[in-house]
């Protein structure tokens, strides 16, 4: 059995990036805004997940994503 998880969100802030210089490695960091429902109350609570993007993914982060900009992850 697998375990994946989806989150839909709001970008909080433009990447931030960081680059090795002994191994030209990329990451690339951004934070977005999850909504949370609870059958207990009636109001959505925000939820912000911190995301750590390596490599290649990084390199599409940096040229995509932007603040405000809605995402969805998968993993």
């Amino acid at each position: 059995m697998n375990n994946t998880l989806m989150l839909v969100g709001h970008v909080g802030q433009a990447p931030q990036v960081k680059v090795f210089g002994n191994t030209g490695s990329k990451v690339a960091k951004f934070s977005i805004a999850v909504k949370e429902y609870s059958s207990n109350t009636e109001a959505a609570t925000t939820i912000w997940i911190d995301v750590d993007a390596w490599g290649n993914v990084a390199e599409r982060v940096i040229q995509t994503i932007t603040k405000g900009r809605e995402v969805v992850l998968y993993g």
